[in-house]
């Protein structure tokens, strides 16, 4: 009964000895794609290579906070 018991503590230090550290995700910085005012929008039908592209609109897109399951608000 000791042995197991002696077993299972060796085999949980061990466990915990081995895993790896785990850390928090960093914040990325958002970054938002820039145009020059002016410049002429191309029509572009079917599948070409571009080598100019130009931004027609950005929508920001923010985060939405998770609510829980519970019923409560």
């Amino acid at each position: 009964m000791w042995v197991v018991i002696a077993v299972v503590v060796v085999a949980l230090a061990v466990m915990r000895a081995l895993t790896p550290k785990q850390e928090a995700p960093a914040v990325q910085d958002g970054k938002t794609p820039t145009t020059e005012e002016g410049i002429k929008l191309r029509k572009v039908y079917g599948t070409v290579w571009i080598s100019d592209p130009s931004l027609v609109a950005f929508k920001k897109m923010g985060t939405i906070p998770i609510r829980s399951k519970g019923g409560k608000k």
